[in-house]
């Protein structure tokens, strides 16, 4: 199964539609929030809502099965930086989930931390660093392997 992650495109829909063009047939499209975009403009992506996304209705957390594992997807802005990570591998600890999708850094990371997997795809828009907007892909079977991809390398 391949999953595109993406996050923080911040109602910009230019990445978004080549992250389409790129992985046609991918088999999910998850988007970790701060959207501000009509879903249904865009019904390939599973949207959780963003600090940003007020006025829409996504949920605040989804949880995907796929194959053997179990995704927590959030925006991440409901945990304090000081403890995100900690508080985010104790939600997926209790959701039994292995791989946490989340965004509202802006930074990409991909990390695991007591047997979960973070993945920050990092950011669509206003992105943190010098590599610029970026996504990540997650290739699922029995293992999860996910890497970061950038659109300006």
């Amino acid at each position: 199964m391949v999953v595109v992650v993406v996050s923080d495109s911040h109602g910009r829909t230019a990445y978004l539609d080549e992250i389409l063009k790129r992985y046609s047939t991918a088999d999910y499209f998850i988007h970790c929030g701060d959207f501000l975009l009509n879903q249904k403009d865009y019904p390939q992506f599973r949207v959780v809502l963003g600090n940003n996304d007020e006025a829409n209705s996504y949920p605040e957390q989804l949880i995907l099965d796929i194959g053997k594992h179990r995704l927590l997807v959030v925006h991440g802005h409901q945990y304090p930086s000081a403890k995100r990570d900690q508080q985010l591998v104790k939600r997926a600890k209790a959701c039994n989930a292995d791989v946490v999708c989340f965004g509202h850094t802006h930074v990409p990371r991909k990390e695991y931390l007591d047997e979960v997997l973070l993945i920050n795809p990092g950011a669509l828009w206003r992105c943190i660093g010098k590599k610029g907007p970026s996504y990540a892909v997650l290739n699922i079977d029995d293992e999860v392997h996910a890497k970061i991809h950038y659109f300006n390398s």
